[in-house]
């Protein structure tokens, strides 16, 4: 083989080594093509995964802040409704002739008597009523002052000011707000219903 042949035989594995180098650097550029558009593919579905997982979670908390208000304003308007059926109930009970509305101030009085002995003793309390409802404890064996902060019912306190108590028709009716608000709960989702 001369020198020639020898050269082109050397060039030709060269060209062909260099074919094959180029050819498996292509491959490879191809693999890691491949392999970062399939990452890419990835992040992409996983940022999308979790905008969406956001996008729900922004929703739920959109819809439970709505039902969360929603449940305040009913709420706030029961107790608007029961304030108001409050307000007429006390109104009706105050414009009863005066012999039954008599009788309802003095059987206030004379349960927050027996109450006041039970707890506080023999004390004697004072006894602060209406204006116009004093006439109807005429004869109790206390002091019966008339105080414009008391409406239909009767407050006694110590003489130190250390215990009160009130039997009127507003506390009474407080009391009575949780039955109440259930009831007018029953009664409108009853009516509503049908």
């Amino acid at each position: 083989m001369g020198y020639a042949e020898l050269i082109k035989a050397v060039e030709e594995e060269g060209r062909k080594e260099r074919a094959r180098i180029l050819e498996e650097a292509e491959r490879a550029a191809s693999e890691i093509l491949e392999s970062a558009r399939k990452e890419a593919l990835k992040k992409k579905e996983a940022l999308l995964d979790k905008a969406h997982i956001e996008l729900k979670d922004r929703e739920s908390e959109a819809l439970n802040s709505a039902k969360a208000e929603a449940r305040k304003v009913i709420l706030s308007t029961r107790y608007e409704i029961l304030k108001e059926v409050f307000k007429e109930a006390i109104e009706r009970i105050k414009s009863l002739p005066d012999d039954k509305y008599g009788a309802i101030i003095r059987a206030l009085f004379g349960e927050l008597e027996r109450d006041w002995k039970e707890v506080v003793g023999e004390e004697r309390p004072l006894v602060y009523v209406a204006p116009e409802d004093a006439r109807f404890l005429e004869g109790v064996a206390y002091e019966v002052i008339p105080a414009d902060d008391v409406e239909a019912g009767v407050v006694f306190e110590s003489k130190d000011r250390k215990y009160r108590a009130e039997n009127t028709l507003e506390a009474r009716l407080e009391r009575l707000k949780p039955e109440l608000l259930v009831a007018l709960k029953r009664i409108l989702f009853e009516e509503s219903l049908q």
